[in-house]
């Protein structure tokens, strides 16, 4: 028996699938746990509707919709405090975080002897930074920034 992580009460039974109908109940619980999940959002999306309008309103169209390319959403601020305290958390965590001057992560192996062995030591350093500069020259940190004000503004990403 396998718990299902999304849902602590339930238990399923994994093994092979057999046939069409085996299918057919997998389509039919996922598109039931869609329905229940949707239903769960609608609670939150006049509150993130009303988040976004202050904190981020370029991405303000959670429960409304875009009239036309260029709609001016910011009419209603009065003031540019949670916009930028939201700008100087998002830049607090890339900076503390994933700074692309830094190298913010490192490699290992799980067996700790294997660790110890130079020529290992050499191969994960050279993959630490091969991997870096991958990600310094892709859009990497601007995607890591905007999912940092996403998260400061409506909690997700």
């Amino acid at each position: 028996m396998v718990t299902n992580r999304f849902n602590t009460n339930e238990e399923k039974k994994v093994g092979p699938s057999t046939g069409p109908n085996s299918i057919n109940k997998k389509a039919e619980e996922v598109i039931e746990r869609f329905k229940r999940l949707k239903s769960n959002r609608v609670n939150w999306e006049s509150l993130w509707q009303e988040v976004l309008k202050y904190v981020t309103p370029r991405k303000a169209w959670v429960t409304r919709k875009r009239e036309t390319m260029g709609e001016r959403v910011d009419t209603d601020l009065f003031d540019t405090t949670a916009r930028r305290a939201n700008q100087t958390l998002a830049a607090g965590f890339q900076g503390n975080m994933t700074n692309p001057a830094t190298k913010w992560f490192n490699l290992r192996l799980q067996d700790p002897e294997l660790n110890r062995i130079n020529e290992i030591k050499v191969w994960l350093g050279d993959s630490e930074n091969k991997i870096l500069d991958v990600l310094n020259s892709s859009n990497f940190n601007e995607q890591m920034h905007e999912a940092y004000i996403d998260l400061g503004s409506v909690g997700t990403s």
